[in-house]
């Protein structure tokens, strides 16, 4: 018979940090599980916070890993927990330090200016309650890869199903939509889900089965996350989507990797 676990409601806590910074290693924030900060009067600051990250994902030609997303949150909940942000540049333009953190952040930053020229500002501390609460969002739709993608999938989904898709023109502050050529596993798996053609998402459950077998197990994770983010409306979806991404980051731990 099982032993019933004697942990303390703390050590459990640190135990579970612990778990989160093997994926993120060096975190020092805490990530917020709960929905307090999913309440209607926050969404628009969750939706251009994420906005802001998917943005910087393009800007930087998809070369941001969840790592630096999760570097970039942690980093904006310090600046926000020692006082007030330095004004952001009237230029509105990005100055090029090389750091994919900075640019997320700045990015952010952003949009949130954008936003509360418009509407009430919520307050440092419902701001810091949205970054931790992305912070889960991150572990969610992560892997333990050092180069997992899938929450910035998942984010590009979403929002796209929100009607929000961005590329890049001349200059960065200019945002229209994405025209990039799209993945052939993610077209297959949008016309499976959205007609919920049962054949048609066999015929997809075939190809990531046979994507898997030939290692591609990023790709197939990846897509998985964006089609739950774009089209998962029913738990349905959700979990089978889910299963296939997992099917794939287990196949990925299996396999053999090469020394650094």
């Amino acid at each position: 018979m099982a032993k019933k676990s004697r942990l303390s409601r703390d050590q459990k806590r640190k135990a579970k940090l612990s778990r989160e910074r093997k994926v993120h290693p060096g975190s020092v924030v805490a990530p917020y599980t709960g929905n307090a900060f999913k309440s209607d009067e926050l969404l628009p600051t969750v939706f251009h916070t994420e906005l802001g990250i998917h943005e910087a994902d393009v800007m930087s030609q998809r070369g941001l890993t969840d790592r630096d997303v999760y570097a970039a949150l942690e980093q904006l909940i310090g600046d926000l927990r020692h006082g007030p942000l330095p004004a952001l540049d009237d230029s509105n333009r990005f100055t090029d330090t090389g750091s994919p953190i900075d640019l997320i952040v700045w990015n952010i930053r952003r949009n949130w200016k954008t936003l509360y020229q418009e509407s009430p500002h919520p307050g440092r501390d419902n701001l810091v309650g949205v970054l931790r609460t992305l912070l889960n969002s991150v572990n969610t739709w992560g892997t333990s890869s050092p180069t997992s993608r899938g929450y910035l999938h998942f984010v590009e989904g979403f929002l796209k199903k929100q009607g929000a898709a961005v590329r890049i023109v001349d200059d960065l502050e200019d945002v229209g939509d994405e025209g990039d050529d799209e993945d052939e596993l993610l077209e297959v798996g949008r016309a499976a889900y959205l007609d919920g053609n049962q054949a048609a998402i066999r015929a997809f459950g075939n190809l990531v089965q046979e994507l898997v077998r030939q290692g591609e197990t990023d790709r197939v994770a990846n897509v998985c996350q964006q089609l739950i983010g774009e089209v998962g409306d029913t738990p349905q979806i959700v979990q089978q989507l889910g299963a296939f991404s997992l099917q794939a980051q287990q196949a990925a731990a299996r396999l053999p990797h090469e020394p650094g």
